[in-house]
């Protein structure tokens, strides 16, 4: 299995962090293809920002901006967290 973290606890501990997030998502996933409700799968609700700001969850404009942020996410984690290091 892939090592995240040279300690053994600590990469136990994002093992468990990246097994409960994909069963979280797999979760929502599921609930959305069950009830087609759009708000469910809006990235401001499953990271409970909708808490603090209840807007973020409600509307085409925050559904919108919703996936951009995601997308904009992945591109940044793709491009400058998962490149090869520079020996």
């Amino acid at each position: 299995m892939l090592k995240i973290s040279k300690n053994r606890w600590l990469d136990a501990c994002w093992k468990l962090l990246l097994f409960s997030g994909t069963l979280h998502v797999s979760f929502v996933i599921v609930f959305f293809i069950i009830k087609r409700d759009m708000e469910i799968i809006n990235y401001f609700n499953i990271i409970n920002l909708i808490l603090f700001i209840p807007a973020a969850g409600k509307g085409l404009y925050a559904h919108l901006l919703s996936f951009i942020v995601l997308v904009a996410l992945y591109t940044i984690i793709f491009f400058f967290y998962t490149g090869e290091k520079v020996k």
